[in-house]
């Protein structure tokens, strides 16, 4: 007999946002009143938005309103609700997406690098939207977080990343008390055309994922030309998470539990722990999954109630527990209960 994750903190979690956000009316900085205007690059109006609100001691929200903004990466700091009802596309522009700091639990690039000692790249391009060790965020609305993957895909494709990494759509870093979407009868949030992982939480405490659709760049069928590692969810050493009632068809895991890669995975020995996946419907992609960079251990992870349905010829697997030679690390106490699938895929083309 199984008990269901996550424990008893994530639930207070949710029930004391409900709480606060019913009960605390926080100033709204709308992006427009900093400069932003439709069809143009929002960058520094969006930042200046961003500085504005972190000045508020008990937090305030910002605001894309309805329309086509247009930005290279921006940070979320803590206290802030970070709010999309229009169309944030991401610039297409490399040199706006500087190389950061490399992963302390992979000491390699998780696009272009490797584990092992014949590493091809090094370095990482600045994700798109980045929030590193804040607390208290929350990233919802009825609106498109675009990550114009497509102009990333065709530098893959072409070679011309120059030993740097595609960047993330969205990374959470040292978070917690993190929320992504909400419940809302007027629309969903909607991560949109990843250039690689599309939503990546890493060293984060206290997560909740829900209500939002996650989609990589269009391709009709599955072929080494379509959307190469583009994950949906990767919680990667990571503490009490709960991710439900998302709709999610992407280019390879639609979901997967990770915890660091290699001698770096296994020095920083930071597990992903207590961990539910209930209650989202799956299309393109590899399925659920645990690894393969396990190096800092998975345990305590309930699949339940999920549905897959696979139909553009993808590879993909409804069940995926994957590792590699030198990753290390452990997988324990697993649970994959209720899941339907209706179709995993067949070979590629």
């Amino acid at each position: 007999m199984y008990r269901m994750w996550p424990t008893s903190s994530i639930s207070l979690l949710i029930l004391l946002q409900y709480l606060i956000s019913s009960l605390v009316h926080c100033r709204v900085y709308n992006i427009e009143d900093y400069g932003a205007r439709t069809d143009q690059d929002c960058t520094e109006a969006i930042r200046n938005t961003l500085k504005a609100a972190a000045l508020e001691k008990h937090g305030a929200e910002v605001l894309i309103p309805k329309g086509n903004f247009i930005t290279a990466p921006i940070n979320i700091t803590s206290n802030i609700i970070f709010r999309i009802n229009g169309h944030l596309k991401a610039v297409k522009d490399s040199s706006r997406y500087p190389p950061v700091s490399l992963l302390p639990s992979y000491g390699y690039d998780l696009d272009i690098g490797h584990f092992s000692a014949n590493s091809r790249g090094h370095l990482r391009h600045h994700p798109f939207i980045w929030s590193v060790n804040a607390t208290n965020i929350t990233i919802c609305g009825s609106g498109i977080i675009d990550g114009s993957g497509l102009y990333w895909l065709e530098k893959f494709h072409n070679k011309t990343l120059n030993k740097v990494g595609r960047p993330h759509l969205m990374e959470i870093n040292g978070g917690k008390d993190i929320t992504i979407g909400e419940k809302k009868p007027d629309g969903r949030l909607i991560l949109l055309n990843s250039g690689f992982w599309t939503l990546h939480p890493i060293y984060c405490n206290n997560v909740h994922i829900h209500n939002i659709n996650i989609i990589a760049s269009h391709c009709n069928t599955w072929n080494d030309k379509c959307n190469p590692n583009i994950d949906g969810i990767d919680i990667d050493s990571s503490t009490n998470v709960l991710i439900e009632n998302n709709h999610i068809s992407v280019g390879d895991d639609h979901v997967t539990i990770l915890s660091g890669g290699g001698e770096a995975g296994r020095k920083y020995n930071m597990p992903s722990k207590n961990i539910t996946v209930k209650n989202n419907i799956l299309g393109t992609g590899m399925g659920l999954s645990i690894g393969s960079s396990v190096s800092g251990g998975v345990e305590d992870v309930l699949y339940y109630n999920n549905t897959m349905n696979e139909t553009r010829m993808q590879w993909g697997q409804g069940v995926h527990i994957k590792t590699r030679v030198g990753i290390g690390g452990y997988i324990k106490n697993v649970v994959y209960d209720s899941n339907t699938y209706y179709n995993t895929g067949s070979g590629g083309e």
